[in-house]
């Protein structure tokens, strides 16, 4: 029951969803909750009861009737923020070469499934089996910290700058926030599913990709609900423009487009901020590019190449000026010796540009030292 409605100077949308006992607003990235996102009717100050009108200050500041209430309520503007990305893009050259044959970081006890690798080269390595993240500072072979306890499954990560960690506990239908100093998670994101990918973008929207169900959500972590919007997918798997087939890995670009790696579609898939029809820019369907098998980590350099993980081609490639080029798993050969990859998962840059694989069945984290980058 939608009962009062205003438009900013941008020609964006808020509305007061009364029923809802809420107020939502639209933007570059589709429509998300503001205020009393819970939806449930009640009387702290993070709620309302059936809201009926509301007006902006020339702060920005809304004041709301909260008619259930009996009372109005001033919620403040948060000053636009953007917030920096966490990972590191490095600047390549189109000659970069790297070592083919990897160390091992991290063996069978710690690696498993997901991995993240922050600004500050911090390395964040998933195990399922363990329902455990591992936490390696800069310069260290054992874990400085682990992340245990009402965790199911984890699968993806991402850190922020500021050392919040998010995982997937999709065995528990959740995305778990940890505080830098926490002792224990709190739950952002309901979800009904494991999430093979997370992606925090400049807005502080949190993606995730709930591969099993076949598609792709968000949630803005500023407010305080746990429910997501729709990004991409049908929840059905399929092949056409609006369908995904396992989706996994993600990125979100500065203009709110999103990158998917379409696993069981053997393709990388872009939608445009705010639309669900994908565009074919990697694989089965787009001429000229490159054979995937089950493409299923994505991320971006410094000059905005492409990275992938050839997930069932055992291998990781990379995109440059001259098109794509294996970079490691050549062969296509799963295996286990060090110039060899068995189903690589996750993967990330360090500040250098040595790269971090999460090497999944053979249950180890390979890392690829960056041999030369002269331009």
């Amino acid at each position: 029951c939608p009962s009062d409605v205003a438009l900013d100077k941008d020609g964006y949308l808020f509305i007061v969803d009364s029923n809802n006992n809420r107020i939502i607003g639209s933007g570059p990235n589709g429509f998300r909750c503001i205020i009393a996102c819970a939806s449930t009717s009640g009387s702290a100050s993070n709620q309302l009861s059936s809201p009926s009108t509301f007006s902006f200050d020339s702060y920005g500041n809304i004041y709301v009737t909260d008619q259930g209430n009996s009372r109005v309520q001033k919620f403040m503007s948060i000053p636009n923020t953007t917030y920096p990305l966490s990972f590191n893009q490095p600047n390549f050259c189109p000659s970069t070469t790297w070592y083919t044959d990897a160390v091992t970081f991290a063996s069978s006890n710690i690696a498993g499934s997901g991995i993240f690798v922050s600004i500050n080269n911090t390395v964040y390595v998933a195990n399922q089996p363990n329902n455990a993240i591992y936490v390696f500072l800069e310069g260290s072979s054992v874990p400085n910290r682990n992340l245990t306890g009402g965790l199911s499954g984890p699968f993806a990560i991402y850190a922020t700058l500021y050392g919040d960690v998010y995982v997937d506990n999709g065995g528990n239908s959740q995305i778990n926030k940890w505080g830098i100093n926490a002792s224990s998670s709190v739950n952002v994101m309901t979800v009904n599913n494991h999430c093979e990918g997370l992606f925090i973008d400049i807005s502080n929207t949190l993606y995730c990709s709930i591969t099993h169900s076949h598609q792709v959500v968000k949630k803005w972590l500023n407010d305080n609900g746990t429910t997501f919007t729709i990004v991409a997918g049908t929840g059905s798997s399929g092949s056409a423009a609006n369908q995904l087939y396992l989706p996994s890995g993600l990125y979100v670009d500065a203009q709110y487009n999103v990158y998917v790696t379409d696993c069981g579609n053997n393709r990388v898939q872009f939608f445009p901020s705010g639309q669900i029809i994908g565009i074919t820019k990697v694989g089965s369907g787009a001429t000229g590019t490159i054979t995937l098998n089950c493409p299923h980590a994505i991320t971006f350099d410094a000059n905005s190449y492409m990275f992938i993980t050839d997930w069932l081609n055992n291998r990781v490639i990379g995109s440059g000026p001259y098109g794509f080029r294996c970079l490691f798993g050549c062969t296509t050969t799963a295996g286990s010796s060090s110039s060899q990859l068995n189903s690589p998962i996750s993967f990330g840059f360090d500040s250098y540009g040595n790269l971090f694989v999460s090497d999944s069945n053979n249950n180890r984290v390979q890392k690829f030292i960056i041999a030369s980058n002269s331009c």
